[in-house]
Parts: C-alpha cells; structure tokens; sequence
C-alpha cells in the first residue's frame, strides 16, 4: 500500500543505504508533510557512483588533416538515449595562435573516428551512452542549430585553457544534444580534454 508522500525516485534512497552500510528498507520513504526536505547529499566525486551517476573523460590529439580539412570533435547524446549528461571539465591545449569555437546544437550522427573514454569509477557501467568522435580529414561537419557558447583565442606559444571553472559552469546534456570542438580554419591540429557524468533520467523527469 503506498505511503503518504511516498519518495518514488529511488536513486537517493539507494546512495544513502550505500554510504551507510544501512539494511532494511529505504531509510527515506516518504517527504516530509511540510516544506522541510534538506536536499543535498553529494560529498565527493567517490560518492557520484552511489547516487547513479557514472563518469567518463578522454583527451584527444587531433592532427590537422591537410588542406580543406578540419579537425573537430563531437560529444553527442543520443535522441533515445534516456540518458542526462553533465559536461564537468573542458580544456583547450593548443601550440600555435588559433581560434576555437566550442558549439552546442543536435546531432544524429557521429564524427568518422569513434573515440573509447576513459571509465572513472569501475563500480559503474564500463562504457558511456554518449558517444565521443573525432575527424580530421572532412570539411566543417556542422550541429544542427549549431549556437557558439565559448570561443578560445590561443597565442603562439603552448598554453592550456580551462572552459569550466566552477560547477555553475557545467553544461547539461539532454538526449539529442550535442557539443563540438571546432577550430575555424582549416589544415590545424586540436587538442581538447572533456569529462563528463551521465546517468539515467527518471520518469518523472522525462517531460
């Protein structure tokens, strides 16, 4: 029989019976009757696990491809994924004086070259839903309502440039969203790091 104000998300639940070592049923199974809930459990990237989050990253060294070619990379949620991503760091490493736009828009297909992230915490699933790719032998491969959110302008000189700074920074993935990396002439190399967290929505959270 269900509770009053019975909690139907169980990933807290699950994450506080974990840190806890707690048996038994759920320790929070209902909401309190008056606006008293106090939310935030998060304490340290260790725990990210626990509340159903699972985290990937890679850098990438893309060479430039030649002529007419430009070098880019793509990290594209897919349209039925079901999946919420959060974009946590990116950084730019460059070695000569370039211009990078970073762009979000949507996507249905992938770069030329799949990319294999680097799994964070191993207690979690061993691959991503997203899908991270990269090319470098093929004209501009825009977004589909492509819009420019950050524009790195490198010196001569080898620099790294950090895009997120603080978490009001980080940049929410839906389900057929997409970021990429791209230089604005061709014949360049691109260097670029990209962590990321995804997790499952609930289906509270779908609409």
């Amino acid at each position: 029989m269900a509770e009053y104000n019975e909690i139907l998300v169980g990933r807290f639940n699950r994450a506080l019976q974990k840190i806890m070592g707690m048996k038994g049923g759920p320790p929070s199974a209902q909401l309190a009757g008056e606006i008293m809930p106090i939310f935030p459990l998060f304490s340290g990237v260790e725990h990210r696990n626990l509340e159903g989050w699972d985290r990937f990253g890679l850098f990438l060294d893309i060479p430039a491809g030649g002529i007419g070619n430009r070098s880019l990379i793509r990290l594209r949620n897919p349209g039925q994924s079901n999946v919420i991503a959060v974009i946590e760091k990116m950084t730019v490493t460059e070695f000569a004086a370039e211009t990078i736009q970073i762009v979000k828009g949507s996507a249905i297909a992938d770069l030329g070259t799949s990319q294999a992230p680097v799994v964070f915490d191993t207690r979690g699933r061993v691959g991503p839903t997203l899908a991270l790719s990269s090319s470098n032998n093929v004209a501009l491969a825009s977004l589909t309502n492509a819009t420019t959110i950050h524009q790195v302008n490198t010196p001569a000189t080898a620099v790294n440039v950090d895009l997120i700074l603080t978490i009001n920074q980080e940049i929410t993935l839906n389900p057929g969203a997409a970021i990429q990396f791209q230089p604005t002439a061709d014949n360049t190399d691109l260097s670029a790091l990209i962590w990321w967290r995804e997790r499952f929505l609930e289906e509270s959270e779908r609409t």
